[in-house]
């Protein structure tokens, strides 16, 4: 729906790379104006109260991350780590997670 592609590599023992690319349009409108990306294409009335789990260690990612999904009205945990996200799975349940593959501790 996007006119985007997504592709799989995939070898025993190495593990697999999932990708995708999506084409956006180049516009003069500022970030937040662009930050609704869901709005167009589904009832985002029905996002209101999901919990997201999201592992991200770089600062930048989770401030977009969080500007994006809060206006949603999605409750959102933010941990650094890995190991804080297993923590904090033991302490709470989550409907989705989104985690990082490299961080510090342990990898997603």
């Amino acid at each position: 729906m996007q006119g985007g592609q997504i592709s799989l590599q995939s070898l025993v023992t190495e593990g697999s790379t999932f990708s995708f690319e999506l084409l956006f349009p180049i516009t003069n409108k500022s970030l937040s104006e662009n930050l609704s990306p869901l709005s167009g294409i589904m009832n985002t009335e029905k996002l209101k109260g999901v919990k997201i789990l999201l592992a991200e260690d770089n600062l930048f990612n989770q401030k977009v991350v969080i500007k994006i999904l809060e206006r949603y009205g999605i409750e959102l945990c933010v941990v650094c780590t890995g190991k804080e996200a297993i923590e904090q799975l033991e302490n709470d349940n989550f409907d989705l997670i989104l985690m990082d593959l490299h961080m510090p501790e342990m990898d997603g």
